[in-house]
């Protein structure tokens, strides 16, 4: 009688998002304060005044890393024919939309308008640049915190919660961008920078009672204990910029945001494509034999600093100098003495607002329920 064939299945590598290990990120907010305490004692806060740059953006390991990395990630994602099937109603319009604004304000407006009006329309497209990256960060944060807490993600006290929080972060965020702009302008006996840092300091004190009032309900110890280091970020972003580093004021949420993004990605891209690749770009890579869980942050970093780098030959050609600080004073001044143009109508520039501004959006509706993405992620 003839052996019956054993038939060899394949079996799907689930990989699941460590809830302890996106807890664990926020250990970089007490570490920041270890770092700002021996700096005061043993260096006469020379790191502070010397070492650090205001914005980690003008470190070329920062940059390599992180924002613009976890945001290509979030774009790669959707080169899969089912996705793109399913999203294309809520994609192709408002891309269009989008580019078509940023190219309006950056690069048309500057040749249409005169200097002052151009001025005023570029502090107000940074000033909702940073509002919308703010509520951008901190819903993720927050939504997460809430999944860990096995609650919706909904309600009054929950929507209260995020826009008080995100304004206050906004105000946080601009001084560090439009500092030398707030300390400029004055109200009254006070610089609108130290209103802004009051205001701020109001409206994190607001949010932190409304956390207090949904962590009441939270049915996950871990979950409380994550929503309670979302505010503590708040506050460490407001100390640090209160001690004059603001350096880690930009730096602590921006490494937890995108570093739980990108093991969100990965997770995601591991589960869709592990058995048979279904994405575009892993289907081309699949010789390389990587799993996606890891090959996912790779080709992030490679995607993105290629785009940049490219941006900026472009702009050097042009006769730009990058402005990887981001100050808002440099956005509306002359490239060079050779190029009057104004640093806005920088080609990265355009590159980083677009990608940007359609990476926040598409986050707003991928992670839904009722969406493919939320079918290959699952949480610890």
């Amino acid at each position: 009688m003839a052996k019956q064939k054993t038939i060899k299945t394949q079996t799907p590598t689930r990989a699941i998002v460590s809830s302890r290990f996106l807890l664990a990120l926020y250990a970089v907010i007490p570490l920041s304060f270890l770092l700002v305490t021996l700096d005061y004692l043993l260096l006469s806060n020379q790191l502070r005044d010397q070492i650090l740059p205001k914005n980690p953006s003008a470190l070329a390991i920062w940059t390599v890393i992180f924002i613009f990395p976890h945001i290509t990630s979030s774009l790669i994602t959707l080169l899969d024919k089912e996705y793109l099937n399913f999203y294309k109603k809520r994609l192709l319009v408002p891309l269009l939309v989008i580019v078509a604004g940023v190219i309006s304000i950056n690069m048309l407006m500057p040749l249409l308008l005169e200097e002052n009006n151009f001025r005023t329309v570029t502090i107000a497209f940074f000033v909702f640049y940073a509002a919308y990256t703010m509520y951008h960060v901190l819903s993720q944060q927050f939504g997460v915190g809430m999944l860990l807490m096995k609650l919706k993600s909904s309600g009054a006290t929950y929507e209260t919660w995020r826009w008080l929080a995100s304004a206050g972060a906004t105000l946080l965020y601009l001084m560090v961008f439009a500092e030398y702009l707030l300390k400029g302008a004055q109200l009254g006996a006070y610089t609108v920078y130290s209103i802004a840092q009051l205001l701020a300091w109001v409206l994190i004190g607001l949010a932190s009672i409304q956390a207090i009032r949904i962590a009441k309900q939270s049915k996950r110890s871990l979950g409380t204990a994550y929503i309670c280091s979302n505010i503590l970020m708040l506050w460490a972003m407001a100390a640090m910029l209160w001690l004059g580093y603001s350096f880690f004021a930009i730096a602590i949420p921006r490494l937890i945001h995108d570093i739980t993004a990108l093991t969100v990605y990965s997770v995601h891209d591991q589960n869709r494509n592990s058995i048979k690749p279904r994405n575009y770009v892993y289907k081309k890579l699949a010789f390389l034999g990587v799993p996606p869980l890891i090959l996912c942050a790779l080709l992030a970093i490679v995607v993105a600093n290629s785009l940049q780098c490219g941006g900026f030959l472009l702009d050097s050609w042009l006769g730009f100098q990058s402005i990887s600080d981001c100050a808002l004073s440099r956005f509306y001044t002359p490239a060079s003495p050779s190029n009057a143009l104004p640093n806005s109508m920088q080609v990265w520039l355009q590159i980083m607002f677009i990608t940007g501004f359609f990476h926040y959006y598409i986050e707003g509706f991928i992670w839904k329920k009722d969406a493919l993405h939320r079918h290959h992620v699952s949480f610890s």
